[in-house]
């Protein structure tokens, strides 16, 4: 049913009570879903709809994993720099 949807996960927000903004999100090899936040956060979402911040910076408007580099992504951020992050396994 093209109408029907569910929610994958709820993003916490790094501050209490008011809501943090999903703007860009990407699937890695593994089926893990990445997304940044207009609040500067990179949030990994496992298949079991939990959520952990795995990085911390200025605003981020885009991702991007990088093909066949597990952990590996690229972002945009507000300011108009590119980031190359390398997450720790």
């Amino acid at each position: 049913d093209p109408a029907a949807r569910t929610v994958v996960a709820d993003l916490p927000s790094p501050v209490p009570g008011v809501p943090d903004f999903a703007d860009d999100l990407t699937i890695d090899d593994t089926g893990d879903l990445y997304v940044t936040t207009l609040s500067g956060q990179l949030l990994r979402v496992g298949q079991d709809g939990a959520s952990c911040s795995v990085l911390s910076t200025e605003p981020l408007t885009a991702v991007a994993a990088i093909p066949d580099r597990r952990g590996e992504f690229v972002a945009g951020t507000e300011r108009g720099e590119v980031l190359h992050i390398h997450l720790a396994e």
